[in-house]
C-alpha cells in the first residue's frame, strides 16, 4: 500500500464522523474549544475489536489543551493547544497540523440540545442518577425513522463529559460502545509537560490538514437532499496526501455525524461504480487502497465513482442515509 493510500485512510480516521463536539452541560450542547478539567482512560469497541484512548483536558497560562493517545493498529497522538492541533501518525511518520475546532475530539459528544434531538428522537432519561459511581444523566435516543440509530448517552452531571455512548442496530444490538473505565475531574497536566509534547510532537514532518472554509453556496458541489434532521456543520476543502484538494462536508443531527469527501479520482478508478461492503474487522487502510468500502462498528463507509471524481460518505448511520446523501450531490456545471 502507498504511503498517499495510507494518509488518505488515516484523514477518515482523524476527522471522521466520531469526532464532533464536546458537552458542556448535561442538558445542552456546545460546539466551543472545550474548557472542562478532567483526565482518563476510555475504550471504544467497535466490531468486537476494543481501542484504548487515553485524554487529558484542561487549561495553561497560555491556553486550554486537549490532548489524546490513541492506541492499537491506528496509533496516533494529538495535541490542540493554542488554537492549533497536531496529530503524530507513529507509523507514517508525520504530523497533521490544523485549526483548533470542534472536529478535533476523541470523546463523542452531544452538538443539539435534548429538545431538539427530540424531533428526530424519542428521548427517554435512565432512571438511575450514576453511572459507575460517578453521577450523571442518561438518556437513550430512539429514532423517528429509518435515517438514524438508536443511541444510549451517559454524561458526567458536572462536566457534561460523555462517559458512555453506546450505538445500536435497529434489533438494540450493540453496534460499538464508548466508555471511560477511568475518569477524574479537575486532573490536568502542568504548563512544561504540555509545553515539551507539543514540541516533540513539531519534530516529524508536518503536513498541512487545515480545513480551509468555504461557503457552502461557493463548493464545486450541492447537497440537495440532506436526511430529515441533519444540518451542515462545515464546509471546505484540506490538502491531500496526493496533493490535490479534498473537498468535505461535515454534517450532523446532533446525536449521529456524517462526512463526505469528494476528490479526483485516480485515473485505474475513473470509471462511473459504487462500492460497498460490511465486513467487519476489515481494515480501513486496505479499503482506501481498493477504493472499497466497509461497516467499521456503527460507521459505514460508502465510495462512488462519479464523471472522474470519487466520492466518500463516512457516517455513524444506516447505508440508505449514506446512498440518499450521495445521490443527492450535484455538480455545479452539471
Amino acid at each position: 500500500m502507498g504511503r498517499a493510500q495510507r494518509l488518505l485512510a488515516f484523514l477518515l480516521l482523524v476527522v471522521g464522523p466520531s469526532s464532533w463536539g464536546i458537552a458542556a452541560e448535561a442538558n445542552e450542547a456546545a460546539q466551543t474549544v472545550p474548557t472542562a478539567t478532567f483526565s482518563g482512560v476510555a475504550v471504544w469497541v467497535r466490531d468486537e475489536t476494543p481501542v484504548v484512548v487515553r485524554v487529558d483536558s484542561g487549561q495553561t497560562p497560555l491556553g486550554a489543551y486537549y490532548w489524546t493517545t490513541v492506541e492499537g493498529p491506528n496509533e496516533r497522538v494529538t495535541l490542540c493547544w493554542r488554537n492549533r492541533c497536531r496529530t503524530e501518525l507513529a507509523a507514517e511518520q508525520v504530523v497533521l497540523e490544523a485549526d483548533w475546532d470542534v472536529r478535533h475530539q476523541s470523546v463523542p459528544a452531544l452538538s443539539r440540545s435534548l429538545r431538539e434531538l427530540a424531533q428526530w428522537y424519542e428521548v427517554t432519561p435512565l432512571p438511575e442518577q450514576s453511572w459507575q459511581g460517578h453521577p450523571a444523566n442518561g438518556w437513550l435516543l430512539q429514532p423517528r425513522d429509518a435515517w438514524r440509530y438508536p443511541q444510549r448517552w451517559w454524561l458526567d452531571a458536572a462536566t457534561g463529559v460523555t462517559l458512555e455512548r453506546t450505538i445500536f442496530d435497529d434489533a438494540m444490538t450493540p453496534l460499538e460502545r464508548f466508555a471511560f473505565v477511568r475518569f477524574e475531574r479537575h486532573a490536568q497536566a502542568d504548563l512544561t509537560e504540555v509545553r515539551q509534547a507539543w514540541s516533540s510532537l513539531g519534530q516529524s514532518d508536518r503536513v498541512d490538514f487545515r480545513l480551509h472554509t468555504v461557503a457552502p453556496d461557493a463548493m464545486p458541489w450541492r447537497l440537495d437532499d440532506l436526511p430529515p434532521g441533519f444540518a451542515l456543520r462545515a464546509s471546505g476543502w484540506r490538502q491531500g496526501p496526493s496533493g490535490s484538494r479534498v473537498w468535505q462536508w461535515a454534517l450532523s443531527d446532533g446525536a449521529a455525524s456524517v462526512s463526505l469527501f469528494v476528490e479526483q479520482a485516480p485515473s485505474q478508478h475513473a470509471r462511473d461504480t459504487e462500492t460497498e461492503t460490511e465486513r467487519p474487522g476489515a481494515a480501513i487502510a486496505e479499503s482506501a487502497e481498493r477504493g472499497s468500502a466497509q461497516r467499521w462498528g456503527a460507521t459505514l463507509i460508502v465510495r462512488r465513482n462519479r464523471n472522474g471524481w470519487l466520492q466518500t460518505a463516512v457516517g455513524e448511520v444506516p447505508a440508505a442515509t449514506l446512498h440518499r446523501l450521495l445521490d443527492g450531490m450535484r455538480y455545479v456545471d452539471e
